[in-house]
């Protein structure tokens, strides 16, 4: 099974900081997040989805990158972490 995530757009209101590091973290955080996911808590689709992340408390770009990812993930897999 493959799993795609496309992310068109993550708007950051208010923070300053390195894009590309907050970026990197994001795209760390949310690959870990998902090779430790079971298999059973994807769902076979092609089709696309929109999925709505709670806000996330800034910080340092890692520290927002991967709040951004463990959110995104909580909402692709119904709110369960691995």
């Amino acid at each position: 099974m493959n799993i795609r995530v496309r992310i068109d757009r993550v708007v950051l209101d208010g923070v300053s900081g390195d894009p590309r590091a907050i970026e990197r973290a994001l795209h760390a955080e949310l690959s870990r997040l998902v090779l430790a996911s079971p298999r059973s808590t994807w769902q076979e689709s092609r089709r696309q989805r929109r999925v709505e992340a709670p806000r996330v408390s800034a910080g340092p770009a890692g520290s927002l990158g991967r709040g951004i990812a463990r959110s995104i993930h909580s909402g692709l897999v119904g709110g369960r972490t691995p």
